[in-house]
């Protein structure tokens, strides 16, 4: 791959997580030197403009929940503005999640502030977000047992009684609830 003819072989390349010695976890500013290096500076500059994604995410909801609660609506009516807050909250928790990394506003206080309302429906604070999210995360990406967003691998599936556990669970639910929950795109399929 070619970035701006640059080679991103100037990166450091990733950690071997199957070794027991493994190389440690570089902190996130070792990754942030070696990526300056090879992408262009204005991948690396603060967009406040984000914030305007803010402003209309939370109106949109405001907007929605005030209707549904003091408005006679159909039930359907009322479950489709459900869907559009809940795509709504979505995309909120994406603009909050770059402004979290420091790339819409350079002010944690600002951060935590903006944050605090996209991460509300979620029940997470800003400061959880930052810990669990920049440095659990962000600092063991993809080390199955220290990321916590980290999707196992089979190895360690068939290993776990935890994963057979939840499967059996699911296998016991209704055909139908399983079947909207692996109808979306997933690595993951339960089996009857």
């Amino acid at each position: 791959m070619n970035l701006n003819h640059t080679s991103i072989s100037a990166a450091p390349a990733a950690p071997d997580t199957t070794s027991p010695a493994a190389e440690p976890v570089k902190n996130l500013a070792y990754y942030n030197k070696s990526l300056s290096a090879v992408l262009p500076q204005k991948y690396f500059e603060r967009n406040p403009m984000r914030l305007g994604y803010s402003v209309l995410f939370l109106a949109v909801n405001a907007l929605l929940v005030y209707a549904v609660i003091t408005m006679q609506m159909h039930w359907a009516l009322k479950i489709l503005a459900g869907l559009i807050i809940g795509q709504f909250n979505a995309g909120l928790t994406f603009v909050a999640h770059e402004t979290s990394h420091g790339s819409v506003v350079a002010s944690k206080n600002l951060q935590d502030g903006l944050n605090l309302f996209a991460f509300t429906s979620f029940m997470i604070s800003p400061t959880y977000w930052r810990f669990w999210h920049n440095r659990l995360h962000h600092g063991n990406t993809q080390y199955i047992l220290k990321d916590p967003d980290a999707f196992p691998t089979l190895m360690v599936y068939r290993q776990s009684k935890f994963m057979h556990s939840t499967t059996r669970l699911m296998r016991s639910w209704p055909a139908s609830t399983r079947a909207i929950l692996t109808s979306f795109p997933s690595r993951t399929r339960f089996r009857s």
